[in-house]
């Protein structure tokens, strides 16, 4: 049985200031340092198999504080890189919804360009880590979406829920993906609502 931590990137500056960050390079404030470590605190209770991260800088940074401390293999993995939100990076709640009040976003990645290279990044953790006991570091949108449409769950699953620094876990049985756990955060000193995504 395979089995996947999905850790969303620490804080940055973007996440306190609710701007909708997409593919745009932040970096971790340090909050999200201290998430990060907070993280691997956590994580190394347990063992793992290897360490895969989204190359965006603020889910990467986040990557190597936890490798750190577990001293496993770390890997870049393009396909977990955070959604295209197109000309709405940037912008507030506010701003989004003045300038865009269906929501809809030019230029932004379709849902189904975002299934089918999610998919692609499961079965390569499939393939790679047969049996193995991964964690994933990546993104808010990225993370929701693959719990929410991907997986099958007992739990209610809603939008914009997830805290940075925060941990779900899904394993592979009989060919399907599994939510066992949803957005924990007790390991966390800190967050910030605002910071959902």
């Amino acid at each position: 049985m395979t089995e996947i931590c999905l850790v969303r990137h620490g804080e940055t500056e973007w996440n306190q200031l609710g701007k909708l960050q997409g593919r745009t390079d932040t970096e971790l404030d340090a909050n999200g340092v201290q998430q990060a470590k907070e993280c691997a605190e956590a994580l190394s209770e347990q063992e793992w198999t290897g360490i895969v991260s989204s190359p965006l800088r603020r889910a990467y940074r986040t990557a190597e504080l936890i490798q750190e401390r577990l001293q496993v293999s770390l890997r870049k993995m393009d396909d977990f890189i955070e959604r295209s939100f197109g000309t709405a990076e940037g912008m507030t709640v506010e701003e989004r919804l003045t300038a865009y009040p269906d929501r809809i976003y030019p230029q932004q990645e379709t849902e189904e360009q975002l299934a089918q290279r999610i998919q692609r990044a499961l079965d390569e953790i499939q393939t790679h880590y047969p049996q193995g006991r991964v964690i994933v570091v990546s993104h808010g949108a990225v993370i929701n979406y693959l719990l929410r449409t991907m997986c099958t769950h007992d739990m209610e699953i809603p939008r914009h829920s997830l805290v940075n620094g925060s941990m779900s876990t899904i394993t592979l049985r009989d060919g399907t993906w599994h939510v066992q756990e949803f957005n924990m955060t007790q390991h966390l000193s800190h967050y910030k609502e605002i910071g959902k995504m």
